[in-house]
């Protein structure tokens, strides 16, 4: 200690049980002692792990001693010392100043059962984040598709979900019936009140089509003012009424954003005998031109039979 710090001031002790004691009471303020003695006194006490370890000051010198007597034994046993080479000296050494630590004999257990507790904890939490990021993944994919598939001013499907849908509905064996429809004389709401009324119009359009239909029906805006709707495995009958009372039910809608002018549609309606004879929205398209060529608000309504084979003609 004097060689180490020169300028501490030193108290000694008969033993180092007198010495932890008075570390304990805050006689002394650090103390010198061989790791595995301290660590001894230090459990044993009534606070463990009140005190660390700092640092090791070990000479390596090696010291005889015997009783104060047996003066002919510390000779022999000086003498025989000469004799051990550096390599035992160094095995001494190791097993002297390496001397396992006292440690409770529960402590691995409860480091091992605390580290398999945080371990089993992040799994919990690691499990918890993974499956709530998931979710909202999975979540934010439907609002995602949701929103790539329908049209944001009426929340009705738009042209490309509309036409999907067609190609599915093209694998059935029933018929199927398209319809387009288109609001007369829109440019000159368009002209007249601007674009702002003109989706108010567009809006309640929207909602008199979409109420006079079901889920089984697919109802889509697939251009300015243009809507379209298809549906399979309906009569010839049902398609007709339901093209005409569409006529009808936008022919009640009175706005006062456009002071009372008169809102209709012309609609084209295609009826297929069969479902896989549809190819593209032409056939609608041209019934619902010819609808406004004969006066606007109205319904023009053909059924299209299959198309026979010349070959199984003559059969």
């Amino acid at each position: 200690m004097l060689n180490h710090f020169p300028k501490i001031e030193l108290a000694y002790f008969d033993n180092n049980a007198l010495m932890i004691k008075a570390a304990r009471d805050n006689r002394i303020r650090a103390f010198v002692a061989d790791l595995q003695v301290a660590n001894y006194y230090l459990y044993i006490g009534p606070k463990n792990g009140q005190f660390i370890d700092v640092k090791h000051l070990y000479s390596g010198d090696i010291h005889y001693a015997t009783s104060q007597s047996n003066v002919s034994l510390m000779e022999s046993i000086i003498a025989d010392f000469k004799h051990v080479g550096k390599q035992d000296l160094q095995r001494i050494y190791g097993r002297w100043m390496h001397i396992e630590t006292v440690y409770p004999s529960y402590l691995p257990a409860i480091a091992i059962s605390g580290i398999v507790i945080m371990l089993l904890i992040y799994l919990v939490i690691l499990k918890h984040v993974v499956r709530t990021k998931t979710q909202e993944l999975s979540a934010e994919n439907v609002q995602l598709k949701y929103l790539s598939e329908t049209d944001a001013l009426t929340g009705l499907w738009n042209r490309r979900y509309f036409l999907d849908k067609l190609k599915y509905f093209r694998r059935s064996n029933s018929n199927l019936t398209v319809m387009i429809i288109d609001i007369d004389n829109f440019k000159i709401v368009n002209d007249t009140y601007g674009h702002i009324k003109g989706d108010v119009v567009i809006k309640h359009v929207s909602e008199k089509i979409k109420a006079l239909t079901n889920s089984s029906h697919i109802v889509a805006r697939i251009g300015g003012e243009e809507f379209a709707l298809a549906f399979i495995d309906q009569p010839v009958c049902f398609s007709d009424e339901l093209a005409h009372r569409i006529c009808e039910s936008v022919r009640d809608i009175d706005l006062d954003e456009i002071d009372g002018l008169p809102v209709t549609v012309s609609l084209g309606c295609a009826i297929y005998h069969c479902a896989s004879d549809f190819e593209t929205l032409y056939e609608a398209d041209k019934l619902m031109y010819a609808a406004k060529k004969q006066g606007k608000n109205q319904a023009v309504v053909e059924y299209i039979p299959t198309q026979v084979e010349p070959s199984q003609a003559l059969e």
